[in-house]
């Protein structure tokens, strides 16, 4: 079966708005689907234009840690208390960090002489959404500067210290937010960060459930991710981890996972 269970929309670092995205889900004929902002959630999707054949799932990302191995863990949340005052404080506190991140970075552009402005991205200031480097190099391509986001400037900006990785919580303390918040705890792409290797601790500290299928998941990687997944009793998610314009990857939603592992996702979705 095509789900997604892992994209991301303009209330993070995707290009698509909620109504675009489920645009392209009716298309490809996907039934469920979760939009997993990171560190964002943009609230409920409206019910006006979601339709019946589609099911969404609530979701966020957790940008987190492992401090330990230097090394990022994304996890996944479902079905979570969208109103927990934890999760508020979380999201607010990592909006505002964003936010004078990007300013930082474009003001310092600006004063290398890069002819770009504050007021080029009012627009998302205005609309209370976060400012990404997707969208600082969004601006630049338009400016004629690059012509793609992930190109020779991007990696020449994080190389000169301008584009720097905020500073996330560790994973512990990841699985322990989305804990408070009663969410279904998911690791997000095991292979990417190579993750491996704390997925015993993690199962250890709450987490339900591993990312098998996903866009950059080889055929070892899934199999890999299985095996983990049938030692440790998780359950076996699927995702794109789509971006829209903002990516690397094949600009569509979905992965195929079989039918047994959907069943079983939303069956503890139901029972939460």
């Amino acid at each position: 079966m095509k789900i997604d269970l892992h994209c991301h929309s303009h209330f993070s670092d995707g290009s698509a708005t909620f109504e675009q995205i489920v645009e392209i889900l009716t298309v490809e004929n996907i039934k469920h689907f979760s939009i997993t902002d990171h560190d964002f959630y943009g609230g409920e999707l409206n019910a006006f234009f979601l339709p019946e054949k589609l099911t969404n799932y609530r979701g966020i990302e957790i940008s987190a840690k492992d401090y330990q191995n230097n090394k990022k863990v994304h996890l996944l949340g479902y079905e979570f208390d969208p109103n927990h005052k934890r999760l508020k404080e979380y999201t607010e506190y990592y909006f505002n960090l964003r936010k004078e991140n990007s300013t930082k970075i474009i003001r310092r552009l600006i004063s290398e002489g890069y002819k770009i402005e504050l007021d080029d991205f009012e627009n998302r200031i205005n609309n209370n959404l976060p400012i990404y480097k997707q969208h600082i190099m969004e601006k630049l391509i338009k400016a004629g500067y690059t012509d793609r986001i992930y190109g020779q400037l991007y990696h020449d900006f994080r190389e000169q210290g301008i584009f720097q990785e905020l500073k996330y919580i560790s994973y512990q303390e990841g699985l322990s937010l989305l804990k408070d918040i009663e969410a279904k705890i998911f690791l997000a792409h095991p292979a990417i960060y190579e993750n491996w290797d704390i997925i015993p601790i993690l199962v250890n500290l709450g987490l339900e459930g591993i990312e098998v299928y996903h866009k950059r998941h080889n055929q070892n990687d899934i199999l890999l991710a299985l095996e983990y997944a049938d030692k440790y009793n998780l359950l076996v998610s699927g995702g794109s981890d789509y971006h829209g314009s903002y990516s690397s990857l094949p600009n569509h939603l979905g992965v195929e996972v079989p039918d047994i592992y959907v069943e079983k996702f939303i069956k503890a979705i139901k029972n939460k």
